[in-house]
């Protein structure tokens, strides 16, 4: 922002504050009428916040326009704050202007103590000294503004006639953003949980059942003719199919299949081996 565009800023903002000035008495009233609750009429008013409640409460034309007129003149005064602010890094006095600027402006900063100082006279035309205790922060809160304007102002003009207005901005810092998508993002780190979950598995000695050899068996959906050796019974499946399972060895005992290990099967399999001298 260079030196020009400052002061013609700063030149339209005070123009437009001789209109405001001229409207302090219907500000304060407007104020006065509003403060309905019998424990705010003892109290003076601290803040912007309260001010802008007291203009949604209003029902009158004219003090609504009062009060908006008095804040969208705050409003500009804080654009022109970020404009000088965004110029570059300052110090020194221009800082701490720039600083009080900034707090006077703070929505929650209160001003009930703040009184505006000779050249000003805002609080001169209050009516009476109640009213100056009451209403002498909220009209007093704008000629300090432009007092720091006016500093800050001054340093402008200082460094620009030395040249090192406007300042060299202040060095940004990068940050490196991941790359691919949520979607990409999330399933890597899906991927990375598994290998850390598969590598704590091995390291206790477990086994990953997916990848286990499954026992093979030789199932045969067609009944032989002869009867070898190694059939150990028939399984009937529910849609009323025989299959034949094949055990490899029927000497060693193993897990129960529903045979006998002496070739002599189930009474429930329609299948019998060696019967003969059973049951002598």
């Amino acid at each position: 922002m260079s030196v020009s565009e400052v002061r013609r800023d700063i030149a339209r903002l005070r123009a437009r504050y001789k209109v405001l000035e001229q409207q302090q008495f219907t500000f304060v009233n407007a104020m006065d009428n509003n403060r309905t609750d019998a424990y705010e009429r003892t109290k003076p008013v601290r803040n912007i916040t309260t001010v802008r409640e007291y203009m949604q409460r209003c029902n009158n034309a004219t003090e609504k326009r009062a009060f908006r007129q008095w804040l969208d003149f705050l409003r500009d005064l804080d654009d022109l704050r970020r404009k000088i602010d965004d110029a570059g890094k300052v110090n020194g006095p221009m800082e701490r202007a720039m600083d009080k600027w900034k707090v006077l402006l703070n929505p929650n900063n209160d001003f009930s103590s703040l009184r505006a100082r000779y050249p000003h006279q805002e609080v001169n035309h209050l009516s009476c000294d109640e009213a100056r205790n009451y209403y002498g922060g909220a009209v007093s809160l704008i000629p300090a503004i432009f007092d720091c304007i006016d500093a800050a102002q001054g340093q402008i003009a200082a460094q620009a006639a030395l040249g090192t207005w406007p300042p060299a901005p202040a060095p940004q810092t990068l940050i490196r953003r991941s790359s691919g998508s949520a979607q990409h993002r999330r399933s890597r780190t899906e991927g990375d949980l598994i290998r850390s979950q598969s590598a704590m598995d091995k390291a206790v000695g477990t086994k990953d059942f997916t990848t286990t050899e499954k026992k093979t068996t030789t199932i045969t959906t067609k009944q032989p003719r002869k009867l070898s050796g190694g059939v150990g019974y028939y399984r009937r499946t529910l849609n009323g199919r025989a299959d034949q399972v094949q055990l490899k060895n029927l000497n060693k005992k193993g897990v129960w299949r529903g045979a006998s290990y002496d070739k002599v099967n189930h009474v429930d399999h329609h299948h019998f081996i060696g019967l003969s001298g059973s049951y002598m």
